[in-house]
């Protein structure tokens, strides 16, 4: 059960989220408190008689307490930072703030249907403790977001030193403090990006130096976040301090839910170099769609196990043209189905390779897999089979072989480095050799309305299948489009990875009430904001396409900018990039 709940207070604030940018769980936006103006993440800098705010510091608080309350850790149910929440909170009186307290009798508290949530500034109290053990902290972060979303502002009094910075923005707080600063100039350590260690001169001096480290660190986490890599930073600083590790991991492994809603279904390109990435919310989220949503395309009845490549997407690599060729010899073209074996991803179907994050990612390449790295593609091999039925396994993975073939028994298995002309004409003749256990070739139409029948059901679940169903496929300028009769229902680019719908798809999803944002009685003329979004399909993630309903007339189609429940709870915002709408 976690400790937060949330109350009317008049100690604080009102807060205005204006425009900025949104990078999963953390965003720079530009924010009023009472008096106070800046961006997000921000530090709040002590400004008293004896601490005073350094020159760069963006928002500082003349905050009225004893030189002794700063010290103190905090009483029940007020945020240590300091002892007085009132003396605290008289710069930045205003009126119907929500603060966050504890402990509930009830969590989460219940609203009726439909109802929008405004939240202003929200307080974790005590954050400096709960720092301390990382899985209680994950757990009431996990909880706050869950609750409240994105829109609102979290304040984490205590908690913040440079080496975790990038961990706590990355976990979705927005404002921290300097007293990890204070405290530390107090006992002559000096706080820097990579922990602490004993400094000579004066406290204040001491000070100074630990301020300017976290404004830095600062500069280097806002600039992360522009660039929609703060999780990438988060992952290289949180080794800086094992209690960033455990709470990444908590929030990774044990509240996946909480936030992978936020993650976008499309995202800049990232390095996976440490173990954590393997349980990134996007990755996982990939993982678990193959698992659970994607079925292979009809027809390709033999599974060829393929190596990655550096170069993504694989297809435009020199190793994976050399594997087409001999695919193309074998003249088993139209049944093969292509699957190439790769961590963090586990398994990549050929024609899901444009498709974020299997074109984004980048790793370490050595051919040295751990046992999680092992364990996780047996894993999604097994249930590939077991789904798939094909009638024949091929596969050409060189040194990688070994553990795949643990879950694939009974596979061809080449011989040799892949690239090599040896293993290239064992490929070429296994492939041949198993196409005669096919009794029959799709065309290449039927096969590419299969492929992209299988993209459909990945992104959009079931309801993909019945988009797909009849189609006909078409290429128009490199675009591929998708017609059911004379209807255009969508488009597929390379560029872009998924399936873009027009109005008419949009009715394919809405018949079948799936990724589907109902509004009010209105026609939209630009772009639908949560004001007017009376509910929406909690599968909807940020970047996907989905249809916008009113009593069952679809209305527009765009690209989804809140995840589903944000839609729903939130009062404003935009929450669907119209593309296409009813005139």
């Amino acid at each position: 059960m976690t400790s937060i709940t949330v109350i009317k207070c008049q100690a604080f604030l009102r807060t205005m989220l204006r425009t900025g940018t949104v990078d999963w769980l953390a965003k720079i936006a530009e924010v009023e408190i009472g008096a106070l103006r800046g961006r997000t993440p921000n530090i709040l800098y002590a400004n008293t008689e004896r601490f005073k705010a350094p020159e760069f510091a963006e928002m500082a608080l003349p905050t009225p307490f004893a030189e002794n309350d700063i010290a103190s850790t905090g009483t029940p149910g007020y945020p240590p930072y300091p002892v007085s929440c009132e003396s605290f909170a008289a710069p930045l009186r205003d009126s119907e703030p929500l603060v966050v307290f504890g402990p509930p009798e009830k969590w989460p508290p219940t609203f009726s249907t439909g109802e929008k949530r405004k939240f202003g500034l929200c307080v974790m109290p005590n954050a400096v403790e709960l720092y301390q053990n990382p899985k209680a902290f994950a757990e009431r972060l996990a909880a706050f977001k869950s609750f409240v979303g994105q829109r609102a502002l979290l304040y984490a009094p205590g908690a913040a030193t440079p080496a975790n910075l990038a961990v706590l923005a990355y976990a979705g707080i927005d404002l921290l403090d300097d007293l990890q600063c204070i405290l530390a100039a107090r006992n002559g350590l000096e706080l820097f990006h990579g922990g602490h260690a004993e400094a000579g001169g004066s406290s204040a001096d001491i000070l100074y130096a630990s301020r300017l480290a976290l404004h830095s660190e600062l500069r280097h986490v806002r600039r992360q976040v522009e660039q929609g890599r703060l999780r990438e930073y988060a992952e290289y600083k949180s080794k800086s301090d094992p209690r960033a590790v455990e709470l990444l991991r908590h929030l990774d492994l044990r509240h996946y839910d909480a936030v992978e809603r936020f993650v976008p279904v499309s995202g800049p390109e990232f390095r996976a170099n440490a173990k954590s990435s393997l349980h990134r919310p996007d990755v996982e989220r990939w993982r678990r769609r193959i698992a659970e949503r994607y079925r292979r395309p009809v027809g390709a009845d033999i599974l060829l196990l393929l190596p990655c490549s550096a170069r993504k997407p694989y297809s435009r690599s020199q190793s994976h043209r050399l594997f087409a060729e001999a695919v193309t010899n074998s003249g088993a073209a139209q049944c093969v189905h292509e699957v190439i074996v790769t961590s963090p991803l586990g398994v990549v179907p050929r024609e899901l390779e444009c498709t974020y994050p299997a074109k984004e990612y980048d790793i370490p390449v050595t051919g040295d897999w751990d046992r999680d790295e092992q364990a996780m593609v047996r894993g999604l091999l097994e249930r590939l089979l077991k789904a798939g039925e094909y009638k024949a396994v091929v596969a050409h993975l060189g040194s990688e072989r070994s553990h795949a073939l643990d879950a694939v028994r009974g596979a061809a298995a080449t011989a040799g480095h892949p690239t090599s002309r040896e293993a290239l004409r064992d490929l070429q003749t296994k492939l041949a050799g198993a196409a005669k256990s096919v009794n029959a070739k799709p065309s290449w139409g039927d096969r590419q309305r299969a492929e992209m029948e299988s993209l459909a059901t990945f992104q959009f679940g079931d309801v993909g299948k019945a988009l797909l169903e009849g189609c006909k496929m078409k290429d128009r300028q490199g675009l591929l489009v998708v017609l059911k009769g004379e209807a255009q229902v969508a488009s597929f680019s390379r560029a872009r990875g998924l399936l873009s719908l027009t109005l008419a798809g949009g009715t394919i999803l809405a018949a079948a009430g799936s990724y589907c944002v109902e509004i009010e009685d209105f026609r939209p003329k630009g772009n639908v904001f949560a004001v007017g979004v009376a509910s929406a399909d909690p599968c909807i993630r940020i970047g996907d396409d989905v249809a916008v309903v009113c009593k069952g007339e679809v209305r527009a189609v765009g690209v989804a900018q809140m995840d589903g429940v944000e839609m729903a709870r939130s009062p404003e915002g935009e929450a669907v990039h119209v593309r296409h709408k009813i005139s």
